[in-house]
């Protein structure tokens, strides 16, 4: 595989943007260990983090709109406190994705794996910084209860937000994520990762061997082997993710949500109208 074999045309970072440059340093190993995943549960836990900050994501009103009855129906509470809107939660949450074929039941069984000692340790940190005018005493107490009825609780709450959030629009998005993936494949196939970090994001860029990234926390950080893993998302952003054993990096599809009225569709979220999801190819995300 080429590191990079055709020259992108240089781009200009603005030097107050340059000094929040996180730069991912890559072996010839990584180059050969990069590869593509698909995570429901994170797309799940991402359109949560929409619902719980509407205001910071006018892309998405119409479907806020259109699920918050969905939403005043059902207990979300328990996750909403582990998953504040500024995203910083418990790690376990988050598994890594497992490949582009991962399923939602794949992704909750890593979750409920997670041993009680590792969930009593990320939620006691996490509920010492939950602000107590957003979270309640009783949430708070919750969190850091039984470890193991805790657990269990958050990994039922995440079933029942990717039932309610996400399963619906799910085929369509899958059939993008996929499209993406394809793309970016092609991109790496033609051009190297110089290429293919030229069109993922603008605030991408290849440069002698690394991966930067600028508006992000200023760092190095030397993958060692571990290569990259990249996750296209509809809900999410981009935020590299570089602890061990894995990095990842997330990002945005061009797309939009329409909700066309026509009845009979069944769908959980809401049962008169039928979803479409259309994407925007050819330009790169912004």
């Amino acid at each position: 595989m080429s590191v990079g074999c055709r020259r992108q045309p240089p781009r200009v970072v603005d030097s107050a943007v340059a000094e929040s440059t996180t730069c991912h340093r890559f072996e010839w190993s990584d180059a050969g260990r990069c590869r593509f995943a698909v995570s429901p549960l994170q797309e799940t836990m991402s359109a949560l983090l929409v619902l719980s900050a509407p205001s910071r994501h006018c892309w998405y009103l119409p479907w806020l709109r259109d699920i918050r009855s969905a939403t005043a129906t059902i207990d979300l509470g328990l996750l909403r406190a582990a998953v504040p809107s500024n995203g910083h939660g418990p790690d376990f949450l988050w598994p890594s994705p497992t490949g582009p074929l991962a399923t939602i039941e794949e992704d909750l069984a890593q979750v409920q794996a997670t041993s009680p000692d590792v969930v009593a340790a990320e939620l006691s940190e996490h509920a010492g910084r939950l602000d107590p005018v957003t979270v309640s005493a009783d949430l708070r107490r919750a969190l850091t209860g039984d470890p193991t009825e805790v657990r269990d609780t958050l990994v039922a709450q995440q079933r029942l937000a990717w039932q309610t959030l996400v399963e619906p629009l799910w085929d369509r998005i899958r059939g993008l994520l996929d499209a993406d993936i394809t793309t970016r494949a092609r991109h790496l196939a033609d051009g190297g990762l110089e290429m293919l970090f030229a069109h993922l994001h603008r605030r991408a860029m290849w440069e002698n061997g690394a991966l930067r990234l600028t508006g992000f926390r200023r760092g190095t950080v030397d993958l060692r082997g571990r290569g990259l893993i990249l996750v296209p998302t509809a809900f999410g952003w981009p935020n590299l993710e570089s602890a061990p054993p894995m990095a990842l990096l997330p990002h945005p599809l061009r797309w939009s949500i329409r909700c066309s009225a026509r009845r009979g569709s069944g769908s959980p979220l809401c049962d008169h109208r039928r979803w479409s999801v259309s994407w925007a190819p050819g330009a790169r995300t912004s």
